[in-house]
């Protein structure tokens, strides 16, 4: 080959170059723009589940702190379908629930200058039998409050027997 001849091959050389390094420079470069791509987007929430006696619950991982939080629907409000204060022992009227229900109540006997009371709360069901699956709040101090937690429905009245005041609310 002359020189001239040398001289205009070169050229086709680096256009031969370029052929065979296309797909690598257009793979590389769509590389790059996943990652700026991949940067720029929020992570979603990372999920872990968790099998207790048979059943899998998914949970969540902590959100980013700096993300808007999603809003939780707030519990319901019982509604009180009994409220009742008094003094000494008392027999309720009856109330009728469903589901789950709540006793809250207190006493105080701090009045009458004693160094403890007695507070007792028993529930009876509809037909005057003691309602065992639903346990009675029993306390022996000066004063005392608390909310019991029922999940036995049906129709119940309340016996409270007590040495001092006393308020309940009965929740559904």
């Amino acid at each position: 080959m002359d020189k001239s001849t040398e001289a205009l091959q070169v050229p086709d050389k680096k256009k031969n170059w370029f052929k065979r390094h296309k797909v690598v420079t257009i793979l590389s470069a769509l590389v790059v723009l996943l990652f700026i791509v991949s940067a720029n987007s929020k992570p979603s929430t990372p999920q872990a589940n968790t099998q207790v006696g048979g059943v899998v619950a998914h949970i969540a991982a902590p959100s980013d702190p700096n993300s808007t939080p999603v809003s939780q629907p707030t519990p319901t409000q019982k509604k009180t379908i009994l409220s009742l204060d008094g003094n000494g022992d008392k027999q309720t009227q009856k109330f009728t629930v469903s589901g789950d229900w709540d006793l809250e109540w207190s006493y105080d006997c701090s009045s009458r200058g004693i160094d403890s009371g007695a507070y007792y709360a028993t529930i009876y069901n509809d037909d005057g039998t003691r309602s065992y699956e639903n346990p009675e709040v029993s306390q022996s101090l000066v004063k005392s409050s608390d909310t019991q937690h029922y999940y036995k429905d049906g129709t119940f009245y309340l016996n409270i027997s007590s040495t001092c005041s006393w308020h309940v609310n009965v929740k559904n």
